[in-house]
C-alpha cells in the first residue's frame, strides 16, 4: 500500500470510528475483513476501538477451497450478477466447466470466483459458460490435479546398495548352481569374503 493510500484508510478509519461512538444514533454496520481485526489492531495496524466496535458479532467462513460444493452456488450466483449488469444474458455454466472451477483451489477465495466468472461471461458465445470460456490458469489446475507430481522418494544409499549387492550375489550362485568357488569368480571376490558377505546379506547361516 502506498503512503496516500495508507494515509486515506488511516482517514476512513478515523471518521468510521468518530461515527460508531455518536451517542444517540442507532445503526448497524455490517462488514468484511480478510483477517481478524482484533489481531490487526493487537498488531497496531487497526484502530483499537474501532476494532471491538466493529467485532460485537463474529462469523467466521473458511476459505472457498475448503467448502468446495459453495462454489457452484456462488459462480451461478455470479453469473446472475453479471447478467443484471450487462445486456449479455447466460443461463449458467456447463459440468465440464464446474469440474474446472471445483479443481483450482482459489487462492483469492470469493474475490478470484467473482472475477473469473466475470471475465468468462464476457468470453461466453454460447447460452453457458464452457470451459474454453475459463482462463488458462484454471486449465493448469485440472491438468495438475489430473497428473499430480511423484513425491520425491527418500534413497537410503546403504540399504539400496545392499539390495543391489544381494541380487548380484543370488544371480552368481544361481548361474554357479550353488557352488560358492565359481560364484566367488564370477563376483571376482575371494570365496572367504564371500561367504562373509552371504552372512551379512542374510543369506547363509553363521552357523
Amino acid at each position: 500500500m502506498s503512503p496516500r493510500s495508507r494515509r486515506l484508510a488511516h482517514r476512513g478509519t478515523a471518521e468510521l470510528a468518530r461515527l460508531v461512538a455518536t451517542q444517540g444514533f442507532s445503526f448497524r454496520v455490517i462488514g468484511t475483513a480478510r483477517r481478524s481485526l482484533m489481531e490487526l489492531a493487537r498488531q497496531g495496524e487497526y484502530r483499537e476501538d474501532l476494532a471491538a466496535a466493529l467485532c460485537t458479532l463474529l462469523i467466521e467462513l473458511p476459505p472457498l477451497a475448503e467448502r468446495r460444493s459453495d462454489v457452484p452456488l456462488l459462480a451461478q450466483m455470479f453469473v446472475e450478477q453479471t447478467n443484471a449488469r450487462t445486456d449479455r444474458q447466460v443461463a449458467g455454466l456447463t459440468a465440464e466447466a464446474l469440474d474446472y472451477l471445483a479443481a483450482y483451489p482459489w487462492p483469492g477465495n470469493v474475490d478470484e470466483l467473482a472475477q473469473v466468472i466475470r471475465e468468462a461471461h464476457g468470453r461466453a458465445e454460447g447460452a453457458e459458460i464452457t470451459a474454453r470460456d475459463l482462463p488458462p490458469k484454471l486449465h493448469l489446475a485440472l491438468s495438475a490435479a489430473a497428473h499430480p507430481r511423484r513425491p520425491d522418494e527418500t534413497i537410503v544409499l546403504d540399504e539400496f546398495l545392499a539390495r543391489i549387492e544381494r541380487e548380484l550375489v543370488v544371480r552368481a550362485l544361481a548361474r554357479a548352481k550353488g557352488n560358492k568357488t565359481k560364484a566367488a569368480k564370477l563376483l571376482g571376490m575371494t570365496r572367504p569374503r564371500l561367504y562373509r558377505r552371504l552372512v551379512q546379506l542374510g543369506l547363509e547361516n553363521s552357523e
